[in-house]
């Protein structure tokens, strides 16, 4: 009793720690499963000697069991946002299992449900806090007030159960803590991340020891304006010269409106876009279900067209609209505390990696110096790209995935040399794509997939690497563009007499 009490009074307060209104509402906690009598589960059993809260956790061997279900689910979650729960892993494998919120729908066909992918990456105990409107949705579940059954599953989403993965799971319960913003860093975060001896960021050093964290990001915003280095392709601010004299802004005027463009399909949002929308699989859609709807729509592209309108026109309200997007992208899609590779994801790696090497450092530099990239906007973006890195550090995957994220790490590492573990993002990223291309590039240079799109998906990030640390004079392994050309090899031999490559898959 004492030990509910105490989660109560806790979980009471998180509202008003995270800033939720006072006038909402308190919703009490759901304890879903205290872990304390595996009989509460299929699968599993009672360990006391790895115990996070009361008397014993349930123990999950995946070499015995390949998942475990709670036995009795509460059907209606909706006045609750978020699902928490112990989670102890003996050893990092590596390996990852799913959580499944199961919420059938009749009439579509297939399982309808909510989930989340978990990663063991990690060694003792950790606490997962999943964010319900942020899970991915497969199909069509009928909705948190609809749920059905909560299963963790180390078979299928491209899992298998590792023999030596072992967990301990404990204290599953259901809370209201109001709706997650971004960015999480915090200013005080911000200023521990950087290190202010770095050149040029005397007044912001000034400014901290002082406490003065407000006149800190103005300085840091202006020294970011007035920098030198780290190179970028183009001069930061520069506009077209000479301007185009009908230059194309028909994407760039749609999304001054909020209508958003992805994988060739239009969709016109209102004030608030949200991130997380497939059109795809909207009620009344006539459109076959299409995950990368979402997952593009977050690579951001519609950014890079307000860009080119304002490198041509010099029009602010393209600066305007691009520095309001962003910073609403940031508050309503904080980045997650562990890899999102799954449907309606803002923040899958590959995205990640794409925005932090492809689009972002593009917008940083055609926008740096507009008046209206203020300093707020500039600060938080700042936050964001360093988020970026934190996000994709922890999370390799494989594959051509894995280039793209080392290209986006590498770019953050770079491009913000300001940042204590700069060295360690760029350091990584090269290892990371260093290793790929033993791992993933045939000796007469084809990548393994033996696709001719993805051999450059792989080729463009090994490149893209490759080009950035020419640009800003740094050292890559000695046959790092030897190993580079070899693959372009096998675009001259491939090449059919009109230059194209044939459409290999």
């Amino acid at each position: 009793m004492l030990r509910q009490i105490l989660i109560s009074l806790a979980l009471f307060l998180c509202p008003l720690l995270w800033g939720a209104s006072a006038a909402e509402p308190a919703v009490a906690p759901l304890l879903l499963s205290s872990c304390d009598d595996p009989a509460e589960w299929s699968g599993g059993s009672a360990d006391t000697a790895r115990v996070k809260q009361g008397r014993a956790s349930l123990r999950w061997e995946h070499a015995k069991a390949d998942g475990i279900s709670l036995a009795k689910v509460p059907a209606d979650w909706s006045a609750y946002d978020r699902l928490s729960f112990w989670l102890y892993s003996e050893r990092a494998t590596n390996s990852s299992f799913m959580l499944i919120l199961s919420s059938e729908n009749p009439e579509t066909e297939g399982p309808d449900y909510y989930s989340r992918s978990i990663r063991l990456n990690f060694t003792g105990w950790k606490r997962f806090r999943c964010y319900l409107p942020q899970m991915s949705a497969a199909r069509q579940p009928l909705g948190w007030n609809r749920i059905g059954g909560l299963r963790f599953t180390a078979s299928g989403w491209g899992n298998e159960p590792h023999p030596e993965a072992v967990v301990c799971i404990d204290e599953v319960i259901l809370t209201h803590e109001g709706k997650e913003m971004g960015p999480r860093m915090t200013d005080e975060q911000l200023f521990e991340a950087l290190n202010l001896e770095y050149p040029g960021l005397g007044e912001v050093k000034t400014a901290v020891a002082k406490g003065d964290l407000a006149a800190a990001k103005r300085a840091l915003a202006q020294y970011y304006r007035n920098r030198q280095t780290p190179k970028w392709y183009f001069p930061a601010g520069v506009k077209a010269d000479p301007k185009p004299e009908k230059p194309n802004t028909a994407r760039a005027d749609r999304v001054l409106r909020h209508e958003m463009e992805s994988i060739g399909l239009r969709h016109q949002f209102g004030p608030e876009i949200d991130w997380t929308f497939d059109l795809t699989t909207a009620p009344g859609s006539n459109y076959a279900p299409n995950n990368e709807w979402t997952w593009q729509l977050n690579r951001h592209a519609d950014w890079s067209a307000l860009a080119r309108a304002y490198r041509d026109t010099g029009d602010e309200r393209y600066a305007r609209e691009f520095a309001a997007q962003m910073m609403q992208w940031v508050r309503t899609c904080p980045v997650p505390e562990d890899a999102a590779n799954t449907a309606r994801s803002t923040w899958r790696t590959i995205e990640a990696g794409i925005r932090a090497a492809q689009v972002w450092p593009d917008l940083f530099y055609r926008f740096l110096l507009s008046p209206e990239f203020t300093d707020e906007a500039l600060v938080t973006m700042v936050k964001s790209f360093a988020e970026h890195a934190m996000y994709l550090l922890p999370h390799p995957t494989s594959g051509n995935w894995l280039c793209m994220e080392g290209n986006g790490l590498f770019h953050v590492g770079v491009l913000f040399p300001e940042f204590k573990d700069a060295a360690k993002w760029r350091d990584t990223a090269v290892e990371w794509l260093y290793a790929e291309m033993e791992n993933q590039v045939y000796p007469d240079g084809v990548q393994i997939e033996l696709s001719s799109g993805y051999h450059h998906v792989s080729l463009s990030n090994f490149l893209g690497v490759f080009r950035l640390a020419q640009l800003n004079d740094i050292a890559l392994p000695a046959d790092y563009l030897k190993r580079i050309e070899r693959m372009y090899d096998f675009d001259v031999y491939a090449a059919m007499p009109d230059r194209r490559l044939p459409g290999v898959q």
